[in-house]
């Protein structure tokens, strides 16, 4: 698979991230989104309020398998 750095914005100066600074593929949303009851990474991707960038298929299995969703709700549980 490969390297996805998840990022939670918590406030405008300050991001929870997880993965590898170097990762082709970074994922990254707002915490208050994280937040919302029933958060899932793929719905999010498809209204618009999660930001990715690098190659698609990457970011499409990053959210088909569920690790997204995972990776920022741990980041987004962590003060």
């Amino acid at each position: 698979m490969t390297p996805v750095q998840y990022r939670v914005v918590v406030a405008r100066s300050e991001q929870r991230t997880e993965g590898p600074d170097d990762a082709p593929v970074t994922i990254s949303l707002p915490l208050e989104v994280a937040i919302e009851p029933g958060f899932e990474a793929e719905v999010e991707f498809m209204r618009g309020r999660l930001k990715v960038t690098g190659p698609t298929s990457a970011i499409f299995e990053a959210l088909r398998t569920g690790e997204a969703t995972r990776a920022l709700l741990r980041l987004a549980s962590h003060p």
